[in-house]
């Protein structure tokens, strides 16, 4: 465990800041520190065990549900695109997800989520802006339900539920940074300023703030958002810049943590179909937090910081932080013997598991 003055401590210099942004051209909602690696609890390293599930082809998403792990395969992968695992006997259960644009059929899987303690899940497609639900005791491959939120002027991403009939996501042709939006197409949550996330920071080749367009701030921040819908506390990690932000949907407020490195990457301004897009140089670009689970009461983020072309890079291990919703650091692993592209969390039996990032992927485990 850290020792909390410690981290305070160091962290006091942006706490003053903090102050000052409430009181300057910030809103008032927005809290802002900075962490790195020497504010976190000394490391533990995990051994992690890999079980082989010959079903498995290129996974690429993997969800605990509390009682199964559900595994979702590429959009490469043609049929069979969810599995349903038992993870305790380590038993495989059945497949589901039929690919193509029918009835109950699904073209790829960005995000698995469960809202009630029923074995049922839902798996968000972002091609189709949709929403499937499976029942992992009904036989059918098809989804049992499938939502698309009716179209509206305000554009979203990185969606994810918020709620059985709304869902949460970032605002990208504005500079709202977050929405929640109904699913027939009401507006129920509308906060935040994507301006506020550049507050004092330095930008790369010059940059000016002033500058900037929405879209590119958006993109440049863009990464995985994931919640805890009982409490709804949500948690948005960036996979291009090292930063968190812990939000309180019913509050609509958040918490911005920038960390272990607190950098923008390089990039010059390009434009597609007249909107600012940030051009990297590839080469030098390196993946920061590559996902997310919030459980009860704490959240914990898998931190890579490799170049995207070369994941399986040993020579840098990956990382999983563990925060409480107050931003306060729990625990650090180190993942010693394993690359990961994605991982779930069983609160309950303190395990880890993820999908391996190797010449053949498959499920790993980590006690902790």
């Amino acid at each position: 465990m850290v020792n909390p003055l410690n981290f305070w401590k160091g962290l006091l210099p942006l706490l003053i800041y903090t102050v000052a942004l409430f009181f300057g051209c910030a809103e008032k909602d927005v809290e802002r520190h900075v962490f790195s690696l020497d504010n976190l609890p000394a490391p533990s390293k995990l051994i992690g065990t890999k079980h082989l599930y010959d079903e498995l082809l290129i996974p690429y998403k993997i969800h605990f549900t509390g009682n199964y792990l559900i595994v979702a395969e590429s959009k490469t992968v043609q049929n069979d695109k969810i599995h349903i695992l038992e993870p305790l006997n380590r038993k495989y259960v059945s497949s589901k997800g039929i690919d193509g644009l029918g009835p109950g059929e699904i073209t790829q899987v960005q995000q698995i989520e469960h809202i009630s303690e029923n074995d049922e899940f839902w798996i968000y497609d972002f091609e189709r802006i949709l929403f499937s639900k499976f029942d992992i005791s009904d036989s059918s491959k098809l989804a049992s339900e499938q939502v698309s939120p009716k179209r509206s002027t305000v554009f979203m991403t990185d969606a994810t539920l918020a709620s059985t009939n709304s869902i949460f996501g970032n605002g990208v042709d504005g500079w709202t940074k977050y929405i929640e939006m109904s699913f027939s197409g009401d507006t129920l949550a509308f906060f935040g300023n994507w301006k506020d996330i550049l507050i004092g920071r330095q930008l790369p080749n010059g940059h000016k703030v002033e500058n900037l367009d929405a879209n590119l701030v958006s993109n440049i921040h863009q990464g995985v958002l994931k919640g805890n819908l009982q409490k709804r506390m949500f948690v948005k990690a960036g996979i291009i810049v090292d930063y968190f932000e812990i939000i309180d949907l019913d509050k609509q407020t958040t918490r911005t943590f920038f960390g272990p490195i607190d950098q923008i990457p390089e990039f010059t301004i390009a434009y597609s179909m007249g909107y600012q897009m940030p051009d990297y140089n590839l080469d030098n670009l390196k993946d920061q937090y590559l996902d997310s689970y919030v459980g009860k009461d704490s959240f914990f983020l898998l931190y890579s910081n490799k170049n995207f072309r070369n994941l399986t890079d040993s020579s840098e291990p990956d990382r999983i932080f563990e925060f409480n919703f107050e931003g306060k650091p729990i625990n650090h692993f180190i993942l010693s013997n394993f690359k990961l592209s994605s991982f779930t969390v069983d609160e309950v039996s303190r395990k880890i598991y993820g999908l391996s990032e190797d010449d053949n992927p498959n499920v790993v485990e980590f006690d902790y």
